[in-house]
């Protein structure tokens, strides 16, 4: 099993659905991405024109020896991480990110019930 410190940004309702399950699901090609390095470069996947915010995750996520893990680069994300896999990934989120549309000013909220809280609002 590896464990990995990554970010991950994604939609308020997902974040939600991540806490809830305790896991984050692949997507229909068997496959998740992660940031590992630079917290900025997930803000452009966790834009939520709902809520008027981008937001971005950070969890440690446990990845199972029978998935792959390739390291790239995507635009705008030198240092992407991809998950391949079937299954769902195990995961615990410690802190959410938040920029408000149109603001420079980064919130951080610390623990999952906490940034239920915040999302529920």
């Amino acid at each position: 099993m590896n464990i990995l410190d990554v970010y991950h940004g994604t939609k308020g309702d997902n974040i939600l659905q991540i806490i809830k399950d305790g896991a984050f699901r692949p997507d229909e090609k068997g496959e998740l991405y992660f940031v590992q390095h630079e917290l900025g470069e997930a803000f452009q996947h966790g834009a939520d024109e709902g809520r008027m915010a981008c937001y971005v995750l950070r969890a440690r996520v446990e990845v199972p020896l029978t998935a792959t893990i390739e390291q790239l680069q995507t635009p705008g994300a030198l240092h992407t991480l991809r998950v391949k896999t079937a299954l769902p990934l195990s995961g615990e989120v410690t802190e959410m990110y938040i920029r408000k549309s149109g603001s420079s000013d980064l919130r951080v909220v610390k623990g999952s019930d906490e940034i239920a809280k915040t999302l529920k609002r």
